[in-house]
């Protein structure tokens, strides 16, 4: 398992092929036609993008059994960012337990349902 992990921060996270953009509602967001509510967050993951400056930064949302990732690079990320913590209120100051990460593309568990 040691060996997965270790390839998967190697991988490179992208936030899809066409980086749609997000809205946000008060259910939840979409990113394209894909539509994500709150309720169905599992888990929330921040984690750095390798290869890229520092402050990009990927979001990954896990839901009804897959990962969304979301770059902060896309179109309403900051719509995004300010509404998932008014709905989990865990992952305010994510941006903070990102930056304290030992390792340089280090990857944080924000939000887990209990």
């Amino acid at each position: 398992m040691g060996i997965l992990f270790h390839l998967d921060e190697r991988r490179p996270r992208t936030a899809g092929p066409s980086a749609a953009p997000i809205s946000v509602t008060a259910f939840g967001f979409c990113i394209g036609p894909t539509f994500v509510p709150w309720q169905a967050v599992s888990m929330i993951h921040a984690s750095r993008v390798h290869g890229t400056p520092s402050d990009d930064v990927v979001l990954e949302f896990a839901a009804h059994g897959q990962c969304l990732p979301v770059r902060a690079a896309q179109p309403g990320f900051a719509a995004l960012e300010a509404a998932m913590t008014g709905a989990f209120p865990e992952t305010t100051g994510w941006r903070e337990a990102l930056q304290t990460l030992s390792r340089p593309r280090g990857r944080t568990l924000l939000y887990q349902r209990p």
